[in-house]
């Protein structure tokens, strides 16, 4: 018979093994339950799975890389809260399903190392508050790349919050998809190339999305567009250069939306949806060079405000106010070789018809272009150029 002997540098190593694969599973049924789960090393995983009303979980891991959290939770009244943030990455997972109504889940995976790292919420039922955090320490190498954030909530009643924060990140994502009432959606992203993405769904509004980006070439979406009103609000702030920012809302019941996109840097892209609006507002503004402001109010459109400001050069803007009365649509543009047409650019005349609309357009610079259209009875445009030849 073999006898092998075991020194002790190899039971610490064969101890530090073990440790570094851990997998924790817990199920509970019941009410009032509560679990929690701590875990430090690699390659972990923690399973949680709930069923009844009033139930907690909340679970953090430590380590230098993969995680796995996934926690599964059916009754009323339950909390779920995951944290990877504290050198647990790259390559992390968190996974949270809520079933009932009054739930709050919470993710957080900021570090160092928040590479790669995904966070899945989906909530059914009423109520619903979900927030996610994936941000960098630092600036550069130290941010969040690649990391992918969604919430998806989908409840009858009112009140559902969701909140996505990516900082000092590159590559990221943020898709929040809400179908219900009185929904809150925001988006908070910093850094380059980030991508966020809202949607919100209700027959009764009011609904508010937000979207501030601070960074280059990042992109920002909002639609409000299926049945998603009255009195909705969507508000998209971008900050550097190349960005894209587009609202659409668009529906039966835009009545009282506003739309607001904010840009500052050069060669930004501003577009606003606005179709069968009633008593809605579309504003857009844009400091520095090569922007483009789009806006649409078409369709049954009555009562509705078109604001665009540029201040730079080379500008353009383009509006189509159609098939309404009494808009109103203010233009101003202050700088050199900027332009105001139609929605088909160059050679189209931004377009008004109906009765009773109106249309200001201010020009300060050298070189600058206006041509408008307006089909319909007593309406009213005015140009003011201030342009040298």
């Amino acid at each position: 018979m073999k006898k092998v002997l075991l020194t002790g540098a190899a039971l610490l190593m064969m101890a530090a093994a073990y440790a570094q694969t851990n997998t924790a599973t817990l199920s509970q049924s019941g009410t009032g339950n509560g679990a929690t789960l701590d875990q430090t090393g690699a390659d972990q995983t923690v399973t949680v799975s709930q069923t009844g009303t009033g139930n907690t979980a909340t679970t953090e891991q430590t380590s230098d890389y993969q995680q796995e959290i996934v926690i599964t939770q059916t009754g009323d009244d339950n909390t779920a809260s995951a944290y990877q943030n504290l050198q647990a990455g790259p390559g992390n997972l968190i996974t949270i399903s809520q079933s009932g109504s009054g739930q709050t889940a919470t993710a957080d995976q900021s570090d160092f190392f928040t590479i790669d790292a995904t966070t899945t919420i989906t909530q059914t039922g009423e109520n619903n508050t979900a927030t996610v955090n994936q941000a960098g320490t630092g600036a550069d190498l130290d941010g969040a790349i690649g990391s992918i954030a969604t919430i998806t909530q989908n409840g009858v009643g009112p009140g559902n919050t969701a909140s996505i924060t990516q900082t000092n990140s590159t590559d990221d994502e943020a898709v929040i998809n809400q179908d219900g009432q009185l929904n809150d959606a925001t988006v908070t992203q910093t850094g380059d190339n980030n991508y966020a993405f809202i949607s919100q769904v209700s027959v009764f509004g009011p609904q508010t999305a937000t979207i501030n980006q601070d960074g280059s070439d990042n992109e920002a979406f909002i639609y409000q567009e299926a049945q998603a009103g009255p009195n909705n609000v969507a508000t998209v702030d971008q900050v550097g250069d190349g960005n894209y920012a587009y609202i659409n809302q668009s529906d039966l019941f835009t009545i009282g939306a506003t739309a607001t996109i904010t840009q500052t840097g050069n060669d930004n892209d501003a577009l606003i949806d606005q179709l069968d609006a009633i008593g809605s507002e579309a504003t857009i503004t844009q400091t520095g060079d090569g922007n483009y402001a789009y806006v649409q109010q078409n369709v049954l459109s009555d009562n509705n405000t078109a604001t665009v400001t540029q201040t730079g050069n080379d500008n353009e803007a383009r509006l189509l106010q159609t098939l309404g009365n009494d808009n109103v649509a203010t233009i101003s543009q202050d700088g050199d070789a900027n332009i105001v047409e139609g929605l088909g650019g160059a050679g189209s005349f931004a377009l008004q018809s109906g009765d009773l609309n109106t249309m200001t357009i201010t020009q300060t610079g050298v070189g600058g272009l206006v041509q408008i259209e307006q089909v319909g009875t007593a309406n009213t445009a005015t140009i003011v150029q201030s342009n040298n030849p």
